[in-house]
């Protein structure tokens, strides 16, 4: 009995730094999102402030990953999750969003969703999300160990349909375009009221 025991406790120290020691994932791969909902519904994307949530029924992967996330198959499935753009980490402020690419792993955000890009153009109005998060391996993928991931996702509506497409970075690249808030028309004239009371201000001053 002893010597079944001093073997399992050798195994088990073993195979303990092979399992802490795993490689963490790293690598790249994209999903188009089908079903696309909003609620309310029918709303624009722009301003994405109207828009509550963002819902899929199912996605694909639709390109050959790099990395460790080149084993993927082309249009392996991606299961529904439901984002919101105002809500902490993407959730519902219970759960937060993910996504997971059946058989490979789940990506889980970490962080409220930055806005990249908020556009409207004619009949079309779109949104680009920065989404960080960690990728957690599974299946096939199940030797390597988490990292922190990145997901950039994009979703537009023109007429009445809606449509979405992200990428996976993992490890998560800093986003290089922060949305910059362009200010309102209103505040542009009242920005210009108040430069011109100072300058007014100033040449009371200066020749008092």
């Amino acid at each position: 009995m002893k010597s079944v025991l001093l073997r399992a406790a050798l195994v088990g120290a073993l195979l303990t730094p092979f399992a802490a020691n795993a490689t963490p994932i790293s690598g790249s791969d994209s999903v188009a999102l089908f079903n696309v909902t909003v609620t309310p519904s029918g709303a624009p994307l722009f301003p994405i402030s109207g828009v509550s949530s963002i819902n899929y029924t199912f996605g694909l992967t639709t390109s050959v990953g790099t990395g460790n996330f080149s084993i993927i198959p082309v249009g392996s499935p991606v299961t529904p999750s439901i984002l919101y753009p105002m809500g902490p980490n993407g959730g519902n402020g219970t759960t937060p969003f993910s996504v997971t690419i059946a058989g490979f792993g789940t990506f889980t955000e970490t962080g409220n969703p930055i806005v990249l890009a908020n556009t409207s153009t004619g009949r079309s109005t779109g949104v680009e999300f920065y989404l960080l998060g960690i990728f957690q391996p599974s299946g096939a993928l199940s030797a390597y160990s988490s990292n922190d991931a990145a997901f950039d996702v994009s979703f537009t509506q023109t007429g009445g349909s809606y449509s979405g497409s992200g990428t996976f970075a993992v490890p998560s690249a800093t986003p290089t375009t922060p949305m910059t808030p362009t200010p309102e028309p209103s505040s542009i004239a009242l920005l210009g009221t108040a430069v011109l009371a100072g300058a007014g201000f100033m040449k009371k001053k200066l020749f008092a």
